[in-house]
């Protein structure tokens, strides 16, 4: 690892105190999704509510690629470790770091009783995800090959990538593999993945994709934004689902944005602003609660590390940390992304980036994290 010191940082100690009743959290990571406002851009009231629901935790997101590479924020949640640490193996993270993490998220939430999930729509073993996955301590693990074919007229069949299918797909099924103890259900979609130049948001939403258009005229931003209408529809589709099953436990809905699509690396100069490469490494994150009252005592930094979003999500919904995740709040102060001094793909080491057969831009492809070279 390139960024890790030789002296161990000493561990605080852990906490014990359990909440009356144990949440179920559901985690969403949402494929090529970022805040058109981070750009000045926009929004209409649905897509406001989207990014920062009433009542919840939510903000900006510091993540560790663009345009690309899911698995990295993946990653970076699961286990709290920035998957750029690795230099160029963060290409293959889910190879090498399959078995040789004993600390992740899922794990822990496993020792407090949890039962633990996961959904994608990708195919199992694509990088190596099953076995990632599986060592890392969730149990149920449901990929694209595993569901059943959905009927042939059903518009928003999860095969399709559209999130309400996917979201109403996955729950079902695991519904049926997961026993009555408190669930941590981890579903990561694929309806917002280019390309943006294919049309697959519906007809109706055609006056988002003008909203957007008349403030970008970009084809394909138009289409990202409609697409994103038809996701927040989806997640309050979501959410109402989830209410419908209380009392039977509140939840705890976490989402965050893996990465921003790669034609966002044009907007800068469709709009003549200042071009600042760090932006292209913000999303979003938010966190709610249905039944339950979130614990806002630790307050997140601006933006904030995906890596850190685990510790967060324990704090808001608290639960006991063990030395580590209590380590880690008490360094979130110290730790504001924005300014961290961090490079991107093969310029930690020198090579390494992207597979081959990728024919971005080298310059687009391999970009400082943040402002300075270390």
């Amino acid at each position: 690892m390139s960024d890790v010191a030789a002296t161990p940082l000493g561990l605080p100690a852990s906490s014990s105190i359990m909440p009356a009743l144990l949440p179920d959290i559901i985690v969403v990571q949402h494929e090529s999704t970022f805040d058109p406002r981070l750009y000045g851009l926009p929004v209409t009231d649905e897509i406001a509510a989207f990014f920062k629901p009433a009542g919840a935790i939510a903000g900006r997101l510091h993540v560790d690629c663009f345009a690309a590479a899911s698995w990295k924020s993946e990653f970076a949640f699961v286990t709290g470790v920035s998957a750029l640490a690795f230099g160029p193996n963060n290409w293959r993270i889910f190879f090498h770091g399959a078995g040789r993490f004993r600390h992740t998220l899922p794990l822990w939430l496993r020792s407090l009783g949890y039962s633990t999930g996961m959904t994608s729509t990708a195919r199992s073993g694509f990088l190596n995800n099953d076995a990632f996955y599986r060592e890392a301590g969730v149990t149920h693990r449901i990929f694209r090959d595993d569901f059943p074919p959905p009927p042939s007229d059903q518009r928003t069949a999860w095969q399709d990538d559209h999130d309400e299918g996917f979201f109403n797909a996955s729950l079902d099924a695991l519904a049926s593999r997961m026993d009555s103890a408190p669930r941590y259900i981890h579903i990561l979609t694929n309806y917002n993945h280019g390309s943006h130049l294919k049309q697959k948001a519906p007809a109706d939403r055609s006056a988002d994709r003008q909203f957007a258009l008349e403030a970008l005229p970009m084809p394909k931003y138009g289409e990202y934004f409609a697409r994103l209408a038809v996701s927040a529809a989806a997640y309050e589709a979501l959410k109402k689902r989830l209410e419908g099953q209380i009392p039977r436990r509140p939840t705890i809905l976490v989402r965050y944005g893996d990465h921003q699509p790669a034609f966002a690396a044009a907007i800068t100069g469709r709009l003549s602003l200042s071009a600042d490469e760090s932006e292209r490494f913000e999303t979003f994150y938010a966190i709610e609660g249905i039944g339950f009252e979130l614990d806002r005592s630790l307050v997140p930094t601006d933006p904030l590390d995906l890596a850190f979003l685990g510790t967060v999500l324990l704090g808001a919904a608290g639960l006991p940390h063990d030395p580590v995740f209590a380590a880690r709040a008490s360094l979130l102060p110290e730790c504001p992304a924005g300014v961290r001094k961090r490079l991107f793909c093969d310029e930690v080491c020198g090579q390494g980036g992207p597979p081959p057969n990728d024919d971005r831009p080298r310059h687009d492809r391999y970009r400082l994290r943040g402002a300075n070279r270390e």
